[in-house]
């Protein structure tokens, strides 16, 4: 018998640091265990089967042209087009994915250091997508490198 306490789990890298050092050497079997803010504190809940969706993590460079608010036809703001990325990923999980599938792309953050008066000639967003399906891994990042290029296409910017 072995217990494991996984490093790095909420960065997504400590499973696999675990099975590089043959930590899983001689494993058949692992009875996971997270901690869920839905369940009551004091509470277990046990039940077969996934429980936790696989978290792949993703980082998008949004660049435009930089310019003043006052002269906006000048530029390509960065702003605008990281707001419609945003958006149109969310049809991801609603028209490319079987809906009996469950599945959800998000965006945590989305940064773009300028001033009130400037249009950002840069952005940056981090997201995650969650599925249970394994045949998923493959597909979600074509389908997210789609939607960022031709959206971004769109406001003549690249991602």
């Amino acid at each position: 018998m072995k217990l494991f306490f996984q490093p790095g789990e909420e960065v997504a890298k400590g499973a696999k640091a675990m099975i590089a050092e043959d930590a899983l050497e001689g494993v058949y079997g692992v009875f996971g265990m997270h901690l869920w803010s839905d369940l009551e504190c004091g509470k277990i809940s046990v039940e077969e089967g996934p429980r936790m969706a696989a978290a792949d993590i993703f980082k998008i460079k949004v660049k435009g042209k930089g310019g003043h608010v006052s002269l906006p036809h000048q530029g390509i703001d960065a702003v605008v087009v990281s707001s419609a990325i945003v958006m149109n990923l969310q049809s991801i999980a609603s028209r490319e994915v079987n809906p009996l599938e469950p599945m959800v792309i998000s965006i945590g953050a989305i940064n773009s250091v300028t001033r009130f008066n400037v249009i950002a000639s840069e952005a940056t967003l981090d997201g995650t997508a969650r599925y249970f399906n394994p045949e998923l891994k493959g597909e979600v990042p074509k389908m997210i490198e789609y939607i960022i290029q031709y959206t971004a296409a769109t406001y003549r910017a690249e991602a």
